[in-house]
């Protein structure tokens, strides 16, 4: 049987090292298995649109910037955890997108908030992820996803 999670989020905007207070209900009553972890992560995708070769090419890559853990949860309970997540000060760009420029690279790595532009694009979402226990329960696990700005 399933297990249900809600994700709800103080706002949709956030400045540089600011807290997002996020509000995590998991409601493990119809589940099976016992909710090992819950975690709340920031997530940064950059898409770059250029030219290579004589054609043109869309670059995407995402990472993990920012994230925290809590306990789970037993067969049978509903819960509801309160996480707080801040926003790095900074951001670095550990994963180069394939196909990228030095120029892309040094213009990202400069701008750590949202850009929604015709060739470069950087946005945010807030994501929290419940993990089961269990032998086949691998991956991210039952998820939710909130789109931010990054200002």
């Amino acid at each position: 049987m399933p297990c249900f999670t809600d994700l709800e989020i103080n706002k949709g905007q956030y400045q540089l090292g600011e807290i997002i207070e996020a509000v995590v209900t998991v409601d493990n009553t119809l589940s099976s298995r016992n909710v090992r972890r819950i975690k709340l992560k920031l997530k940064k995708t950059i898409k770059i649109r250029g030219r290579f070769e004589h054609s043109w090419m869309t670059v995407d890559s995402s990472e993990f910037v920012a994230g925290i853990k809590e306990e789970g949860c037993n067969i049978g309970e509903k819960v509801t955890r309160h996480m707080r997540l801040q926003v790095p000060k900074k951001q670095v760009l550990h994963d180069i997108p394939h196909g990228s420029t030095d120029v892309d690279v040094r213009l990202l790595l400069t701008q750590p908030t949202t850009i929604i532009g015709h060739n470069i694009q950087v946005t945010f979402s807030v994501e929290v992820f419940v993990h089961h226990e269990g032998f086949m329960e691998k991956g991210k696990g039952s998820h939710a996803e909130i789109p931010v700005t990054i200002v």
